[in-house]
C-alpha cells in the first residue's frame, strides 16, 4: 500500500522541509507521518538573522553569495542553487531569488545584524499610478501568470491588450526568458522548453481589445517524470521558469502592457522509501506561492473635529490579480468586521476617488479618501466599511473616523 503526503515545494527530507508556502515539518511516529504547515504571508516569515560583516555586505551589493551566507541557509533547510540572483532594494535591503526554484528571499541589515525571511513580494512597481492613466492609457496584462505543467505537456494562457485611447499603430509583442518576475535581462531558454505568443504582430485601432495566445511546451526530456527521493538525496528536481512578456505599441509615449509569466514544471509522479521499513511513499508537490493581491489604509483611524475635513489613502497592490476592474465602495457599518450598511447622519460625507478603474498584475493603486464634516456633526466614533469588489483575494476593509 502506497501512502500519499501533500507537501510543500522544497528540499524535501524526513526532518524538516522548507517550501515557500511556509515551513512544513514532517514528524515520525511510527508508521504514521503528520505534516504541519504554517502559510506564508505575503510579507513573508522570519527564518534567521546572523551578524553582519563588511565583507558579506560588499559581497551582497556585488551580486555575490558569499560562502558563509551559503552555508547559513543550508543550516536552515535551504540550499542555493548556483544560479541566483542578487537585487539591492536600497542601503540595507536585498532580495536574493533562487532562481531554479523560483523562490524569494528577503535579506534585511538591522542593527549590525542580517535578519533573512521568506517570501514577499517582488519589487517590479511600487509607485502609484495616476486617475488620467488609469482611464486613457492603453493596458494590458496576462490572463494567469502562474502555470503548473509536467515534463511533455502544453500549457495555455491569454494575453489582453486594451486600446483606450491609443492607435491606430503597429503592436508587437516579444516574450523570453529572465530570471525573476520584474527582471528584462534575457535568459538562455533550456532544451527543451519553448514559448511563443500569437498574434505577435497586428495593426490596433483605438477603443478595441485585443487578445492573443501564449503557449508553453515542455518536452519529456527536461526533466524526469519519475523520481525516488531515496536516489537523489531527498531533492526533487523542480524549477521554475519565469518569462517575460515585451509590448511595443507603435507612435504611443506610453503604454502599461509589459507582464511576466511564471511556469512552474514538476515531475508527474514522486516517490521516497520510509526509512526502517521500505515502505513506498507517494509524494504530492504544492505549487509554490501564488502573489495575491492585498491592500491597506495610510491610516486605519482618523481624528477631526466639528467642521475639519481630512484625507487619507487606500492602496492596492494587485500581485498576479488582474488584468480587470476594480471597484470601491465605503460607507457606514456598526462597528469594524460588520457589513451591513447604516444611514450616513447628516453633516458626515466620505467619499473616494478613483472608486472604479481597471488594474492589471504586478502594480500598485492608490485611492485618495476625503472626509468631510459639518460643524453640527455630533461628536463620536463612525466606523466605515470599504467593500472591495473585482480582483480575488482581497476582503473588506475598515476606518474609523472619531469626531472629537
Amino acid at each position: 500500500m502506497i501512502k500519499i503526503l501533500a507537501i510543500g515545494i522544497g528540499i524535501i527530507a524526513l526532518s524538516l522541509l522548507v517550501c515557500s508556502a511556509g515551513l512544513i515539518t514532517l514528524e515520525d511516529k511510527g508508521e504514521e507521518y503528520t505534516v504541519i504547515d504554517a502559510p506564508l504571508s505575503p510579507e513573508g516569515k522570519y527564518l534567521f538573522s546572523m551578524n553582519v560583516d563588511t565583507g558579506l555586505e560588499d559581497d551582497l551589493n556585488k551580486g555575490i553569495i558569499s560562502e558563509r551566507l551559503r552555508n547559513a541557509f543550508k543550516t536552515q533547510g535551504f540550499s542555493l542553487s548556483e544560479n541566483v540572483l542578487i537585487k539591492k532594494e536600497n542601503d540595507y535591503e536585498w532580495t536574493v531569488v533562487n532562481i531554479e526554484e523560483g523562490r524569494f528571499f528577503h535579506v534585511k541589515k538591522e542593527d549590525e545584524k542580517l535578519i533573512i525571511s521568506t517570501g514577499g513580494y517582488p519589487s517590479v512597481q511600487q509607485e502609484s499610478v495616476s486617475t488620467k492613466i488609469l482611464l486613457t492609457v492603453p493596458i494590458g496584462g496576462i490572463h494567469g501568470n502562474f502555470m503548473r505543467l509536467n515534463p511533455g505537456e502544453t500549457g495555455e494562457t491569454y494575453y489582453t491588450l486594451y486600446t483606450r485611447n491609443g492607435g491606430p499603430g503597429e503592436v508587437s509583442y516579444k516574450i523570453y526568458r529572465v530570471a525573476a518576475v520584474g527582471e528584462k535581462e534575457e535568459m538562455a531558454m533550456p532544451e527543451g522548453l519553448e514559448v511563443s505568443i500569437e498574434p505577435s504582430k497586428f495593426i490596433a485601432q483605438p477603443h478595441k481589445k485585443y487578445t492573443s495566445k501564449i503557449t508553453v511546451k515542455t518536452s519529456p526530456e527536461l526533466l524526469p517524470n519519475e523520481v525516488n527521493l531515496s536516489k537523489t538525496g531527498g531533492r526533487a528536481p523542480t524549477r521554475q521558469y519565469v518569462f517575460y512578456l515585451q509590448v511595443i505599441f507603435e507612435g504611443e509615449n506610453e503604454t502599461i502592457g509589459d507582464d511576466w509569466l511564471r511556469v512552474f514544471v514538476e515531475p508527474r509522479r514522486i516517490v521516497s522509501r520510509v526509512s526502517g521499513t521500505g515502505e513506498e511513499v507517494l509524494i504530492l508537490i504544492s505549487p509554490p506561492m501564488v502573489y495575491q493581491p492585498c491592500g491597506s489604509f495610510e491610516n486605519s483611524s482618523i481624528t477631526l473635529k466639528p467642521g475639519e475635513t481630512k484625507e487619507t489613502y487606500y492602496t492596492l497592490h494587485t500581485g498576479e490579480g488582474g488584468p480587470g476592474e476594480v471597484s470601491y465602495k465605503i460607507y457606514r457599518v456598526a462597528a469594524v468586521g460588520e457589513k451591513e450598511e447604516m444611514a450616513m447622519p447628516e453633516g458626515l460625507e466620505v467619499s473616494i476617488e478613483p472608486s472604479k478603474f481597471f488594474v492589471r498584475t504586478h502594480q500598485s493603486y492608490t485611492s485618495k479618501i476625503r472626509i468631510e464634516t459639518s460643524p453640527e456633526l455630533s461628536p463620536g466614533k463612525y466606523v466605515l466599511c470599504m467593500d472591495i469588489s473585482g480582483v480575488g483575494g482581497l476582503s473588506n476593509r475598515w476606518l474609523t473616523v472619531n469626531v472629537v
